[in-house]
């Protein structure tokens, strides 16, 4: 596994820990096993710190009209390492993190492309499941311990949650489109649950494929 990959599983994982999984909490599956109890709260304060810095960050690189910060590259290397699972620091380069911010733009400009794009009944529905999770014990502490390391409140926390799960429902569903489309020509059966291998290499291969097309738009600042 290269570093850029173990770079993009540890994201995927984070975003499960801090966003996807409070959905999950609300149909009663746990997902506290192995994780410390100050854990949300770190990434909660990492999170404070990247937006209180981002303003007087230096700009590490371009693409087309993003700006990419050094303090979004140094949130993301803090949450990869506390989600490396052998609890060892691996060390990933600036670029290969800044290629992984650029990766999830081109993933999004080629969802909205293709006219992916997330209704407002979807994104409620996925809001009205975060917040459900609120009024269970295990969801409301992970909440609450992640609030407060952010230095926010519950409410501003959904918020968040709404502004971003447009981008994030529109890259899965470009993923979805070429699961079942790869699934179809090779004879595999498509599922979202517990999906095929060969279909997530192949979704892998497709969203590194897009980004090589489109790398001669980033401008970089950084070796």
């Amino acid at each position: 596994m290269t570093k850029v990959d173990i770079l993009r599983d540890n994201m995927k994982k984070t975003i499960i820990l801090i966003f996807i999984v409070v959905v999950l909490l609300a149909v009663g599956v746990s997902v506290y096993a192995g994780i410390g109890g100050d854990t949300f709260f770190d990434f909660g304060k990492n999170y404070r710190k990247a937006q209180n810095e981002i303003s007087a960050s230096d700009v590490v690189a371009e693409y087309k009209d993003y700006k990419i910060y050094g303090a979004s590259v140094e949130y993301l290397r803090s949450m990869s390492s506390a989600m490396d699972e052998k609890g060892a620091s691996r060390y990933i380069s600036d670029r290969d993190i800044v290629n992984s911010i650029i990766e999830n733009i081109i993933v999004l400009e080629e969802a909205e492309r293709m006219g992916l794009t997330a209704s407002d009944e979807e994104v409620e529905e996925m809001v009205n499941s975060v917040k459900a999770s609120y009024d269970i014990p295990s969801g409301k502490e992970m909440i609450d311990s992640y609030c407060e390391g952010a230095g926010i409140t519950p409410e501003q926390y959904f918020d968040i949650i709404s502004e971003q799960l447009p981008r994030t429902i529109a890259r899965q569903k470009l993923k979805d489109e070429f699961g079942k489309k790869y699934c179809l020509e090779h004879g595999i059966e498509f599922t979202k649950d517990n999906p095929p291998q060969k279909m997530l290499d192949a979704t892998d291969e497709y969203i590194k494929e897009l980004f090589e097309q489109n790398k001669k738009s980033i401008v970089y600042y950084i070796n």
